[in-house]
């Protein structure tokens, strides 16, 4: 199984929030969760990953292992599921400085040494004295994001890393007009947008119309099912999201990839989320569009 509308460089994954949630430090030279986490990404038939950088840090500290040993071990697990890690995730407070933004192009660097990844999603996060009575979603001043990003992006280019800022629904209400703000405000610097399609339908401008407006200033997708209602699903499928257009839409421009399928349910649903079952439901559905050839995998 490679690919989403054709494309293998594309490298679909499920996003492995759901498996590193509340882990702690490692007992093995593998962040705890991850063997569950890669198992299940494998049987339902994925051929990549992605996960928080903070897994593999938050793993190492308390541990008997060093952030090399993770690093290998994690490599060694993706490998045993003939899986990649195809982009990591972290998040950044908005105005942070040199220093911090050092030390996280310096983890990157490392993972991207040891386990190939290729691509940084970032998500910007105000400090409560910044974000006062604003929404959670909102993502900071506009000059206070696109400066720690510029600088994050413009670190990493010689590692070959893509940085891709994951903005929220308020930053993509008003024909995404906030996100072109801090894009505009990054200048020539090297800096992409991770496109949740979950946010860009609830901002009210819609997926493919922010498709339109960003063009290859994309540089990841995140997706994700929503009920008429704009309530967040379990699994692909099991919602509104118009898959075969937003495949059709980037099929012929020049994104590269990855697509990350979000496994994360609302926080006020009764019920926890089954991680395997909605990886699998989501490649089921991915497959019945024809965005992939599902075949389970070790």
């Amino acid at each position: 199984m490679d690919g989403f509308a054709g494309r293998p460089a594309w490298r679909l994954t499920p996003h492995l929030y759901a498996w590193q949630a509340g882990t702690g430090p490692a007992a093995d030279a593998v962040p705890p969760g991850l063997p569950r986490g890669l198992a299940d990404a494998a049987g339902a038939g994925f051929p990549a990953v992605e996960c928080g950088l903070s897994w593999i840090t938050r793993a190492a500290r308390g541990a008997r292992h060093s952030g090399a040993d993770l690093l290998a071990g994690t490599g060694r697990a993706l490998r045993e599921r003939g899986l990649e890690l195809a982009a990591v995730f972290v998040s950044l407070g908005t105005g942070a400085d040199a220093g911090t933004v050092e030390a996280v192009a310096g983890l990157t660097r490392a993972v991207a040494a040891e386990l190939g990844t290729r691509v940084l999603n970032v998500v910007t996060v105000p400090s409560p004295e910044e974000r006062g009575d604003r929404p959670v979603s909102w993502d900071g001043p506009v000059d206070r994001v696109a400066g720690p990003l510029a600088a994050l992006g413009r670190a990493l280019e010689p590692d070959g890393v893509r940085v891709c800022w994951h903005p929220h629904d308020e930053s993509l209400r008003d024909d995404a007009s906030g996100a072109r703000r801090v894009l505009d405000a990054a200048g020539a610097a090297p800096l992409a947008v991770c496109l949740d399609v979950g946010w860009a339908e609830r901002s009210g401008t819609g997926t493919l119309r922010v498709l339109d407006l960003l063009g290859d200033r994309v540089g990841s997708l995140h997706l994700r099912d929503l009920t008429a209602d704009g309530d967040w699903c379990d699994a692909l499928g099991e919602g509104v999201l118009d898959l075969p257009g937003i495949a059709a839409r980037l099929t012929g421009s020049a994104f590269a990839g990855p697509v990350a399928v979000e496994l994360m349910a609302e926080r006020r649903r009764s019920t926890p989320l089954d991680p395997a079952r909605a990886a699998a439901d989501s490649a089921r559905a991915l497959a019945a569009h024809g965005l992939l050839r599902s075949e389970a995998r070790r």
